[in-house]
């Protein structure tokens, strides 16, 4: 999955993969314009088409694309597992990132995801 967006530099640094995380030779890169990356995007096909019945959710903006991305894998029935220590948030004036992934990684799980972290992780 990348974002990309009309008022996005197409610069690699900022839309690059990190080398470990790369797709292998064949995997779908499925672009994304919004929050979620089930929105008009092509990620369910690609999930459809490879049997894929559980998702690893991880990324930035976690009160943002990450949480729209996580609450719709749990409404469409995925097993939705999130790396727990994978996503990033800001500070805010009242509330340090920190307490923000905590916030969300609790929520998430009430909702019926799993977290699961970064050292558990294997592919």
């Amino acid at each position: 999955m990348q974002h990309r967006s009309d008022d996005q530099p197409d610069d690699p640094d900022l839309i690059g993969v990190h080398p470990e995380l790369a797709p292998r030779a064949g995997e779908p890169v499925v672009q994304k314009r919004f929050g979620s990356a089930f929105f008009k995007t092509d990620l369910e096909k690609a999930l459809r088409r490879i049997g894929a019945k559980t998702l690893y959710v991880c990324g930035l903006a976690t009160f943002g694309c990450v949480n729209a991305t996580v609450m719709c894998a749990v409404c469409e029935g995925y097993d939705t597992i999130v790396v727990q220590d994978a996503h990033g948030a800001q500070d805010f004036p009242d509330s340090s990132a920190k307490d923000v992934i905590a916030h969300f990684n609790a929520a998430w799980e009430r909702a019926g995801a799993q977290l699961m972290s970064a050292k558990n992780v294997t592919y």
